[in-house]
């Protein structure tokens, strides 16, 4: 094994867990919740305090196989507890409403596309401060790099 193939192999393919657990809410139940939001939380040991869903049996059914204890009746009721990390699984036409309505001092994670449009995304960035936080991930994009990195490193003399 070349010196470079063992600096690979030594990479950590783990986070650690976080100091502090903090529980989350999901706003949206759509497919990406039930295929892979869900089952990496579960699988991370990480406790979903609840689920919202304009269509509320989506809410329901996704409660019922993952064991969440709360269904929130309305998306005001969901986002009233800034002791949470919000996952928002929304469509990129409802962002900017939902961010907007987030307590100060929370954290919140996006998916891309971050709005609709460059001032759509714009408006949403200016939502967040020093005490509203944010991630926003490209879950697509980087595992096409991850692939290509693999393989690119199969390569490596």
């Amino acid at each position: 094994m070349t010196e470079k193939e063992t600096i690979i192999k030594k990479l950590s393919q783990t986070w650690d867990m976080p100091s502090k657990l903090t529980p989350i809410v999901i706003v949206g139940a759509g497919g990406i919740v039930n295929d892979a939001h869900l089952p990496a939380y579960k699988k991370a040991g990480f406790k979903v305090k609840g689920i919202y869903d304009i269509d509320k049996s989506k809410a329901q059914d996704l409660a019922k196989k993952f064991n969440i204890d709360k269904v929130f009746e309305t998306l005001e009721e969901a986002i009233e507890d800034k002791e949470c990390i919000f996952d928002l699984a929304l469509p990129p036409a409802n962002l900017l409403d939902v961010v907007s309505q987030l307590p100060e001092d929370s954290f919140a994670i996006l998916q891309k596309p971050l709005g609709r449009t460059l001032e759509e995304g714009r408006e949403i960035l200016n939502c967040f401060s020093t005490t509203r936080r944010f991630i926003c991930y490209f879950t697509k994009t980087i595992r096409k790099n991850f692939r290509r990195r693999k393989r690119n490193s199969k390569n490596l003399s």
